[in-house]
């Protein structure tokens, strides 16, 4: 496990795809912002636990926005391919 110290209005970023920005911390509660593709689930622990309800995948609460995603390549791989030029 990977422990770090951030302040608010810092980012964390995950493998290109996953920004994880603090919001706030107050009375020993962390505000995240997090900011992935629509193609990865993103849930609370709680939720994503067998025996749950949580909520259901986005294909089907969203199927429009299930077949954009298949296409959607992110600000970071477009900042990567400009890079790369």
């Amino acid at each position: 496990m990977l422990v770090l110290q951030r302040k608010t209005g810092q980012d964390l970023r995950i493998d290109g795809e996953i920004v994880i920005r603090i919001l706030g911390v107050s009375r020993g509660r962390v505000r995240l912002g997090i900011e992935a593709s629509p193609r990865i689930p993103v849930v609370r622990a709680e939720a994503a636990a067998p025996g749950t309800r949580g909520c259901k995948p986005t294909e089907e609460r969203h199927p429009d926005l299930a077949a954009a995603a298949s296409n959607w390549v992110g600000p970071f791989a477009l900042m990567a391919r400009r890079a790369d030029a």
